[in-house]
């Protein structure tokens, strides 16, 4: 939590304890949540020592499977890591008195990537094949974790989840060497139908936030925010001419979506909307400038224009945007 957030919520308990709302004993217990633990450097230390426990028992667990010769073994022993996590990381993140909730979250996330682990290694064989073995233990994973997030009511478990399903639809990314990486997805038509598909019932589950689900506030926003990332993302690789053989027309349906994010969000007052349909056509507009630009015009040349027509873009925007706030403001009485 940010120190200038953790200020106002101690200033707000010191006011509830004054006006007698709250006794001294509730009081005291709500600002250990919230004081600041210690400097940076604690902090940093506490997280170090974390990962280090976490990497020394996998190097145990591994160590262990091996002198037995036995992947039952290490499957076991990572599947009662995972419990053991789950178990004090849904505990930490419940408890109200808990100063370290960010702490039990980061570990029933890491309960939940046990699982995935143990799920490979029970499965791992001869005759599996890799990319269908790794696919089905990032569903289990994304079943597991949606099941927790909705039971306790925790985001984290939430992210995990939703992660897990994309990149177990076919998605992923790895390092090529020499300073590059690359990212694939193995049916982008089939991850923006999904996509898109979350982002609607991301939509629906903010408004439903409002009353009957109340208790899962932030979840819908991860459902929207991260479907059109990957629903976009999606629509961009199909207008790329190495990934799709009908790019001209993936490429105008990747604008009408830019757009029509653009118009939902204006007609909603939704800035998550705005900002994926503003970030995408930019996309799609300097995409189509490189592919028809690139091989025509020498490089300095070509990042001279895009950057030129970038400024006038922005100025056009900002000078429209201008001109519709004083609009307003004058028609408003």
């Amino acid at each position: 939590m940010k120190k200038a957030n953790a200020e106002i919520l101690l200033n707000e308990i010191a006011l509830w304890r004054q006006e007698q709302r709250i006794d001294a004993a509730t009081a005291e217990r709500l600002a250990q949540r919230y004081q600041q633990q210690g400097s940076l450097l604690a902090v940093f230390l506490r997280w170090l020592g974390l990962g280090s426990v976490l990497l020394l028992a996998g190097a145990l667990f591994s160590m262990i499977g091996l002198s037995m010769h036995s992947k039952f073994v290490s499957a076991f022993l990572v599947a009662a890591a995972a419990i053991a996590l789950l178990y004090l990381g849904v505990r930490m993140t419940r408890d109200p008195s808990s100063p370290y909730p960010v702490t039990g979250a980061a570990l029933t996330t890491l309960g939940l990537v046990d699982v995935f682990g143990a799920v490979v290694l029970f499965a791992a064989g001869d005759t599996f094949d890799e990319r269908m073995l790794i696919q089905s233990g990032l569903l289990f994973t994304a079943l597991a974790s949606l099941g927790i997030a909705y039971r306790y009511a925790l985001r984290w478990p939430l992210l995990l989840g939703l992660l897990a399903i994309f990149h177990g639809l076919g998605s992923g990314s790895a390092y090529a060497g020499s300073g590059e990486y690359v990212a694939d997805i193995a049916d982008p038509p089939l991850m923006a139908v999904v996509a898109f598909v979350v982002a609607a019932f991301g939509v629906w589950h903010l408004r439903a936030e409002d009353g009957r689900l109340a208790r899962y506030a932030g979840f819908g926003r991860l459902y929207l925010i991260l479907g059109l990332l990957y629903g976009n993302t999606s629509l961009w690789f199909l207008s790329l001419a190495r990934f799709s053989d009908y790019r001209i027309l993936w490429t105008v349906l990747f604008a009408i979506a830019c757009v029509t994010e653009i118009v939902l969000g204006a007609r909603l007052k939704d800035g998550r909307f705005s900002g994926f349909g503003i970030v995408f056509l930019s996309i799609c507009l300097y995409t189509c400038f490189f592919e028809t630009a690139w091989d025509k015009l020498g490089s300095g040349l070509f990042l001279f224009l895009g950057g030129l027509l970038g400024l006038l873009l922005g100025l056009a925007f900002e000078w429209w945007g201008r001109r519709e706030h004083s609009t307003a403001q004058a028609v408003t009485p």
